[in-house]
């Protein structure tokens, strides 16, 4: 188990609607409830890896956005702190139909 297998894993969702569905579909908020979900719809669709490795991935993943400037701090303490979504294109959400807003304050995530 990796974080390469979570990388693959979300490279694999943002182009399998049925994938994006079921993503889709998991309750946001719930913490450690709904990267347990990830976990499961992943290992449906052939893909193994824990929980850890799934937040060591998502934090490598946004520690290079963040280093290349594609990301500002405050959209990094918000996507870390679980309060907004980013895709690997950081246009769309992988979890919401939301375009990513200029400003972070209006995510409809952030008006929960």
């Amino acid at each position: 188990m990796s974080t390469q297998s979570v990388k693959q894993f979300l490279a694999k969702a943002e182009t399998a609607p049925d994938l994006q569905k079921r993503l889709k579909a998991i309750p946001k908020g719930g913490g450690q409830w709904t990267i347990a979900e990830i976990v499961k719809i992943a290992a449906t669709a052939g893909f193994q890896f824990t929980p850890q490795d799934y937040e060591d991935a998502v934090n490598e993943v946004l520690t290079a956005k963040h280093a290349a400037g594609e990301l500002n701090d405050a959209e990094l303490a918000l996507v870390s702190g679980g309060l907004m979504c980013v895709s690997s294109d950081g246009t769309t959400c992988l979890c919401c139909p939301n375009p990513k807003p200029k400003d972070p304050g209006t995510h409809p995530v952030m008006k929960m």
